[in-house]
């Protein structure tokens, strides 16, 4: 089995977890305990992470964004198939953000694990944990046993993110996985075989129909030049060409093509989105993306990435 073929099939058999910030605030310790959970999970090859950042969609006013950024998170949390919350306390209680993050969706919970990692003060955040286990209960997911907590939280963790009591750490994060990979495994199963009974109406997501465009709109091109180091273009390729199927994970892509020059060692990698928007942020969410791109930094002496809006597309007429 080729390399491409190896990470395909280890892509499919992975199992798809969000990482979810329980925390919209400026400034949020959430940044660094999610910083610590993604480390431990990085090497997990049969996990693919998806960082979910309500802070880009919930405004101050606790409602949720425009219709479209909705619809796409909503696919991504549909395509989960299990949750981690990284959840703080304030008050005895769990942040309103995330209330409101969490009641904008309703079957994408449905029939999946959840699992928490929470901080705070003395508690180390478990009276807002043991309060969101009763919001995803009513929403017909399933509430993990096992979790990580950090009482006294800023104390808990040195100046380079690491928790001084991290093996104590890594075993609650152990216990939790083992129920996560358990119970993602058992109940997929179990909806391959018949539709959970549970399922019942949700409040579905409304896109208002757009005005119909003047002129039809047209995609949006990135056109990356790579100048890989002399004699890496061989391995730059195979790289690219191994890790082409996480473009298909991003929400709007239409297509990609690598080209590539013998004569002057380089590559230029042309793909197609229908904007902009989604692709950058992907690229700033992805753990996948982010693996990906720290490989192919030690190959390359420059990169020269350029959005484009096309503005035609011509083929030869057939008789």
């Amino acid at each position: 089995m080729g390399i491409a073929a190896e990470i395909k099939d280890s892509s499919a058999r992975a199992t798809r977890v969000a990482l979810i910030y329980g925390s919209t605030r400026e400034g949020r310790f959430c940044d660094k305990v999610m910083a610590w959970l993604r480390q431990q999970l990085v090497d997990q090859v049969d996990l693919q992470l998806d960082l979910i950042d309500p802070a880009g969609l919930v405004q101050a006013s606790g409602k949720v964004a425009e219709h479209k950024a909705l619809a796409a998170m909503s696919r991504r949390l549909a395509a989960a198939q299990g949750f981690i919350v990284v959840v703080p306390e304030y008050n005895h209680g769990y942040p309103a953000p995330l209330k409101a993050f969490i009641d904008s969706f309703g079957t994408e919970w449905q029939g999946k694990p959840v699992g928490f990692v929470s901080y705070g003060g003395a508690s180390g955040g478990l009276r807002a944990v043991e309060q969101l286990r009763q919001v995803f209960i009513e929403l017909h997911a399933v509430n993990l046993q096992a979790s990580v907590s950090f009482a006294n939280a800023a104390e808990q963790f040195d100046i380079d993110g690491t928790p001084w009591s991290s093996e104590r750490a890594g075993r609650a994060l152990g216990a939790l996985l083992a129920q996560l990979r358990w119970w993602a495994q058992a109940l997929q199963q179990a909806g391959a075989q018949r539709p959970y009974p549970g399922r019942r109406a949700t409040r579905q997501i409304v896109v208002p129909p757009a005005p119909a465009p003047a002129v039809e709109a047209q995609p949006v091109v990135l056109v990356n030049h790579f100048k890989p180091k002399p004699g890496k273009l061989d391995e730059f390729v195979a790289l690219q060409d191994a890790a082409a199927t996480l473009a298909r994970e991003i929400p709007g892509w239409r297509g990609s093509r690598l080209l590539r020059d013998e004569e002057s060692g380089s590559a230029v990698l042309i793909s197609s989105f229908d904007d902009a928007d989604a692709h950058r942020e992907w690229m700033a969410t992805s753990v996948a993306f982010a693996q990906h791109r720290d490989k192919v930094r030690a190959l390359i002496d420059s990169s020269e990435p350029r959005f484009f809006e096309q503005v035609y597309e011509r083929t030869p007429t057939l008789p």
